[in-house]
Protein backbone atom coordinates (compact mmCIF):
# COMPACT_ATOMS: atom_id res chain seq x y z
CA UNK A 1 0.00 0.00 0.00
CA UNK A 2 2.38 2.78 -0.95
CA UNK A 3 1.11 6.26 0.83
CA UNK A 4 2.70 9.50 -1.29
CA UNK A 5 3.01 12.68 0.31
CA UNK A 6 0.67 15.91 -0.13
CA UNK A 7 0.55 19.15 1.64
CA UNK A 8 -3.14 19.70 1.99
CA UNK A 9 -4.01 23.36 1.84
CA UNK A 10 -7.08 23.55 -0.57
CA UNK A 11 -8.50 20.35 -0.16
CA UNK A 12 -10.82 18.97 -3.47
CA UNK A 13 -14.77 18.18 -2.08
CA UNK A 14 -13.36 14.30 -2.21
CA UNK A 15 -10.41 15.71 0.39
CA UNK A 16 -13.17 17.50 2.84
CA UNK A 17 -15.08 14.05 3.06
CA UNK A 18 -12.04 12.28 3.35
CA UNK A 19 -10.49 14.23 6.09
CA UNK A 20 -14.04 13.94 7.97
CA UNK A 21 -13.60 10.68 8.35
CA UNK A 22 -10.17 10.80 8.87
CA UNK A 23 -10.51 13.31 11.90
CA UNK A 24 -13.95 12.16 13.13
CA UNK A 25 -12.16 9.43 15.92
CA UNK A 26 -9.20 12.11 16.95
CA UNK A 27 -9.08 13.51 20.34
CA UNK A 28 -11.33 16.83 20.70
CA UNK A 29 -8.40 18.43 22.47
CA UNK A 30 -6.88 18.79 18.48
CA UNK A 31 -9.34 21.04 17.46
CA UNK A 32 -9.31 23.13 20.73
CA UNK A 33 -5.20 23.52 20.42
CA UNK A 34 -5.68 25.38 17.22
CA UNK A 35 -9.14 27.35 18.90
CA UNK A 36 -11.08 25.68 16.22
CA UNK A 37 -13.85 22.92 16.50
CA UNK A 38 -14.38 21.52 12.66
CA UNK A 39 -12.69 19.67 10.85
CA UNK A 40 -12.49 22.67 7.97
CA UNK A 41 -11.65 25.45 10.87
CA UNK A 42 -8.74 22.85 11.43
CA UNK A 43 -7.55 22.65 7.68
CA UNK A 44 -7.66 26.12 7.21
CA UNK A 45 -5.28 26.90 10.84
CA UNK A 46 -2.32 25.33 9.35
CA UNK A 47 -1.77 28.36 7.13
CA UNK A 48 -0.90 31.76 7.51
CA UNK A 49 1.80 33.75 9.32
CA UNK A 50 2.76 30.61 11.51
CA UNK A 51 3.64 28.17 8.53
CA UNK A 52 1.65 25.29 9.96
CA UNK A 53 1.28 22.55 7.60
CA UNK A 54 -0.65 19.80 7.09
CA UNK A 55 1.33 16.86 5.33
CA UNK A 56 -1.39 14.23 3.99
CA UNK A 57 -1.02 10.96 3.00
CA UNK A 58 -2.59 9.57 -0.11
CA UNK A 59 -3.25 6.01 -1.45
CA UNK A 60 -5.78 5.46 -4.19
CA UNK A 61 -6.88 8.99 -4.55
CA UNK A 62 -7.73 8.69 -1.24
CA UNK A 63 -6.34 10.61 1.39
CA UNK A 64 -5.97 8.04 4.50
CA UNK A 65 -3.65 9.66 7.07
CA UNK A 66 -2.05 13.15 8.20
CA UNK A 67 -0.30 14.43 10.50
CA UNK A 68 0.57 18.87 11.70
CA UNK A 69 3.77 19.73 11.37
CA UNK A 70 4.61 23.21 13.05
CA UNK A 71 7.30 25.34 12.65
CA UNK A 72 10.41 24.75 14.96
CA UNK A 73 13.99 25.91 15.20
CA UNK A 74 15.50 25.01 11.73
CA UNK A 75 12.64 22.33 11.21
CA UNK A 76 8.99 20.95 12.22
CA UNK A 77 7.48 19.25 14.61
CA UNK A 78 5.43 16.67 13.53
CA UNK A 79 2.24 16.16 16.04
CA UNK A 80 -1.26 14.95 15.54
CA UNK A 81 -1.13 12.29 13.31
CA UNK A 82 -4.27 10.55 12.56
CA UNK A 83 -4.70 7.36 10.57
CA UNK A 84 -7.80 6.17 9.04
CA UNK A 85 -9.44 3.24 11.43
CA UNK A 86 -10.00 0.95 8.10
CA UNK A 87 -6.24 0.88 7.76
CA UNK A 88 -4.51 1.15 10.72
CA UNK A 89 -2.06 -1.14 11.14
CA UNK A 90 -1.21 -1.46 7.60
CA UNK A 91 1.86 0.82 8.35
CA UNK A 92 0.14 3.68 6.60
CA UNK A 93 1.30 6.06 9.41
CA UNK A 94 5.32 4.96 9.34
CA UNK A 95 5.06 5.59 5.01
CA UNK A 96 4.05 9.19 5.93
CA UNK A 97 7.16 9.44 8.32
CA UNK A 98 9.65 7.80 5.74
CA UNK A 99 7.96 10.71 3.67
CA UNK A 100 8.74 13.67 5.80
CA UNK A 101 11.82 12.20 6.35
CA UNK A 102 12.48 12.45 2.68
CA UNK A 103 10.40 15.77 1.90
CA UNK A 104 13.00 17.23 5.35
CA UNK A 105 16.18 15.87 4.00
CA UNK A 106 15.37 18.05 0.50
CA UNK A 107 14.92 21.14 2.15
CA UNK A 108 17.76 20.48 4.84
CA UNK A 109 15.05 20.63 7.56
CA UNK A 110 15.47 19.46 11.16
CA UNK A 111 12.01 16.89 12.51
CA UNK A 112 11.05 16.86 16.12
CA UNK A 113 8.54 14.42 17.90
CA UNK A 114 7.63 14.89 21.57
CA UNK A 115 8.20 11.58 23.11
CA UNK A 116 4.75 12.20 24.67
CA UNK A 117 3.03 12.51 21.83
CA UNK A 118 0.04 10.16 21.85
CA UNK A 119 -0.46 10.19 18.23
CA UNK A 120 3.09 9.11 17.53
CA UNK A 121 2.98 6.51 20.75
CA UNK A 122 2.91 3.37 18.51
CA UNK A 123 6.15 4.76 16.13
CA UNK A 124 8.04 6.17 19.38
CA UNK A 125 10.13 2.68 19.35
CA UNK A 126 10.87 2.40 15.52
CA UNK A 127 11.79 6.51 15.47
CA UNK A 128 15.86 5.43 15.65
CA UNK A 129 15.47 3.03 12.32
CA UNK A 130 14.60 7.16 10.51
CA UNK A 131 17.74 8.68 11.72
CA UNK A 132 15.55 9.94 15.27
CA UNK A 133 17.72 10.39 18.51
CA UNK A 134 16.14 11.04 21.67
CA UNK A 135 17.21 14.56 22.95
CA UNK A 136 15.65 15.67 26.20
CA UNK A 137 12.28 14.51 26.11
CA UNK A 138 12.19 14.44 22.58
CA UNK A 139 13.30 13.13 19.90
CA UNK A 140 15.25 14.58 17.06
CA UNK A 141 16.43 13.79 13.61
CA UNK A 142 18.62 16.39 11.72
CA UNK A 143 18.35 16.49 7.74
CA UNK A 144 20.66 14.06 5.85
Amino acid sequence: MPVYLEWVDQPSDQDWIDLGKLYKEVPGQWYSDYGVETVQDYVASHGGSDARLLAAGRFNDRLITAASLVPVEQGYAIQHLAVRAVTQGRGVARQLLVRLTQWADANQFMLVVDANEPALAKLINKLEEHGFAAEQGRWVRQPA
